[in-house]
């Protein structure tokens, strides 16, 4: 009697020979964010699109689920840009949202910004608090193929909330660019090409990223690649799928509940 794995593989073979997709059932892994994991659900399909004595081309299709980013992006853009200067600016992010726009996400933060300066008095450096207020931020974020193995994230900063003097001051193009520059650093730590299991990302030529609403504002990446391996190598590819240790990184491999 076949062993599960056994008949699991023999189908797989059957399906590749007969150009039909490989389901890829969801798994549990997670993005390395500047050394830190974030909960990420994979799912897709993996089908052979053509092949010859030589290679073989397969179509890959990926789902990832980035809530884990969603809950996640307060701390990450705090990480990232919280500023504390004695004697110049002082910037903490209050709350962050990131949500579907598809093709793009759109990204809200509430944040506190004061402006001090540092005058002599009695021989001592005083810091005075010239401007203080509270203001919002909304930037636009398109993930983009890089290098054909790389997906990061350009941010295009949009609306300015801010009343006053501290409002003048935040929509100034100085400040509003030196904060697009900083989210831009922030979340180009956010691997997203990790969304392709790593049986096929050696090989993996991504062609199209965008962003999507999987249902109630939950924020998925959608990545469309190529694989072209030698045809020798596709059997091998196929056992490497169909295994269940086959699981990414730092995780069992066990399908998402």
């Amino acid at each position: 009697m076949r062993t599960p794995i056994v008949f699991f593989v023999a189908f797989c073979a059957h399906s590749f020979a007969a150009d039909q997709a490989i389901v890829l059932p969801p798994l549990r892994t997670s993005l390395n964010v500047d050394d830190q994991a974030v909960a990420m659900i994979v799912s897709g399909s993996v089908a052979k699109v053509s092949a010859d004595r030589e290679r073989a081309v397969f179509r890959v299709l990926i789902d990832a689920d980035l809530g884990g980013l969603q809950d996640g992006i307060t701390p990450i853009l705090r990480a990232q840009l919280n500023k504390d200067d004695r004697c110049g600016e002082r910037l903490s992010i209050e709350q962050a949202t990131l949500a579907p726009a598809a093709p793009s996400g759109t990204l809200k933060a509430s944040l506190h910004y004061e402006k001090w300066a540092c005058i002599k008095f009695s021989h001592k450096d005083m810091a005075k608090r010239l401007a203080g207020g509270n203001g919002a931020v909304e930037v636009r974020l398109t993930p983009e193929v890089r290098g054909g193995d790389a997906v990061r994230l350009t941010a295009v900063l949009g609306a300015i909330q801010a009343d006053g003097s501290i409002g003048e001051l935040l929509r100034s193009p100085a400040f509003g660019d030196a904060l697009r520059e900083k989210i831009t650093r922030a979340l180009d730590k956010v691997q997203l090409e990790t969304a392709i299991p790593p049986a096929l990302r050696s090989a993996a030529r991504i062609q199209e990223v965008s962003f999507a609403d999987a249902g109630a504002g939950r924020l998925t990446l959608r990545v469309r690649a190529t694989v072209t391996i030698p045809a020798g190598d596709a059997n091998a590819l196929m056992e490497r799928l169909a295994s269940p240790g086959q699981a990414l990184p730092g995780q069992s491999g066990a399908p998402a509940r």
